[in-house]
């Protein structure tokens, strides 16, 4: 029963990873055609993001399958688990820097693994896909900051509002604001770091294990203890976590 169970929530949990996966990758394509991401998104009436949004749920739902007719376990019931997931529903068709967080990661890792070992490469490389456009959009969202800044962030100073994986917690686990805040010291940024939960030791203890040197790395990240002292003098404001309190803040 055990193995059961952690089945199901490997699998609510890919199927979530591939919805924000989904989107951001959608946001690609209307960023490229001049589309309004928002519009697509909650336009109920655009038929794009209905037929988008079907597809790729019915190409999940299609390599569980695979997995489930390996393990003898009623597909219904996989469905009927992964259904009872409030958090696979309109609320997740947001585009950020892509998902974190260690469950995600491991029970895709996890799928990967199984997929592989049943034979079925093609399917495991579907899952892999979902990692990869994950780090694409991390990566695709630490560019935009540079090309947005006229294509050098060489000296110039960022406030990073966000560390955490997600709001209300302070875990940093596979936090894409890791990776981002990585991608633009390497590009020679200066970072003014604020989160409301996450400490400067936990900050710094991800960030300068990185590839940078430390030396390098310290002289250019301040972490801040409110997001006002954070954005003081910036540049531009790099929203990494969906905190409610960025919501209200005026910076302007």
């Amino acid at each position: 029963m055990y193995v059961y169970e952690l089945f199901f929530s490997q699998a609510s949990n890919a199927f979530l990873a591939q919805r924000i996966a989904s989107i951001n990758a959608m946001s690609a394509v209307c960023e490229s055609t001049g589309a309004d991401i928002h519009e697509v998104i909650h336009t109920s009436h655009t038929r794009l993001r209905v037929l988008y949004i079907v597809l790729t749920r019915e190409e999940t739902a299609n390599k569980l399958r695979y997995c489930i007719s390996y393990m003898n376990e009623p597909a219904m019931q996989v469905a009927s688990a992964i259904g009872s997931d409030s958090r696979i529903g309109s609320e997740f068709l947001h585009v950020g820097p892509g998902f974190g967080g260690k469950c995600f990661h491991k029970d895709l890792r996890s799928l990967i693994y199984l997929c592989e070992c049943m034979g079925q490469p093609e399917v495991a490389s579907y899952w892999q896909s979902i990692l990869d456009i994950n780090d694409f959009q991390r990566r695709r969202f630490s560019c935009g900051i540079v090309n947005t800044l006229f294509s050098t962030v060489t000296n110039k100073c960022l406030a990073v509002l966000g560390f955490a994986y997600k709001n209300d917690t302070r875990d940093t686990s596979e936090s894409p604001s890791i990776g981002v805040c990585k991608q633009l010291l390497d590009e020679g940024a200066i970072l003014n770091i604020y989160d409301p939960e996450v400490s400067k030791d936990q900050i710094l203890q991800d960030l300068l294990d990185r590839s940078i040197g430390q030396d390098k790395a310290v002289k250019r990240l301040v972490v801040h203890d409110d997001a006002y002292s954070a954005a003081e003098n910036c540049h531009a404001l790099v929203f990494c976590t969906e905190w409610s309190e960025f919501q209200v803040k005026y910076f302007i």
